[in-house]
């Protein structure tokens, strides 16, 4: 579900004294840990990752996905909802955010996402096949909490 680069400005800060490679390289460590089950190791890579950036929404996302992993949806989905203000149309962030939504009974907070990320794929932004996947699973989770 995660994925490269970051299209957010990551210069060097007071904040943040590494340089945009160091960056990569430390969200690369968190990937491979959350690809490999480390989830905890993961937690501990991404909660430094964006102490020093904050700016930068794929650390947000890593560290969503890492409390998906972990059970802490309540940190998912915050954290997914700092993702999409680092990156507004970031859509593993919306789907980061519809799942602990959806978990959390946040019907609405769901379907206003549901209905953007449609809204994204309809347009050809998001063309990604595992995310429309992803997508799609979701309207129906979401769709048979309506039909009972």
């Amino acid at each position: 579900m995660i994925v490269g680069g970051d299209r957010v400005s990551l210069e060097r800060t007071k904040r943040n004294p590494y340089s945009k490679e160091q960056l990569q390289d430390m969200y690369g460590l968190a990937k491979m840990l959350l690809e490999t089950g480390h989830f905890r190791r993961a937690d501990s890579v991404v909660s430094g990752l964006i102490s020093v950036a904050p700016d930068f929404s794929h650390g947000w996302l890593a560290s969503a996905v890492v409390a998906i992993a972990l059970g802490r949806v309540e940190r998912a989905r915050d954290h997914a909802r700092q993702a999409l203000r680092a990156q507004g149309d970031m859509a593993e962030a919306m789907l980061v955010l519809i799942v602990s939504s959806l978990t959390l009974g946040d019907y609405a907070t769901a379907g206003t996402f549901l209905g953007e990320l449609r809204d994204l794929i309809e347009a050809g932004v998001v063309s990604d096949p595992n995310t429309i996947r992803l997508f799609r699973m979701q309207m129906v989770r979401y769709n048979q909490e309506f039909d009972t």
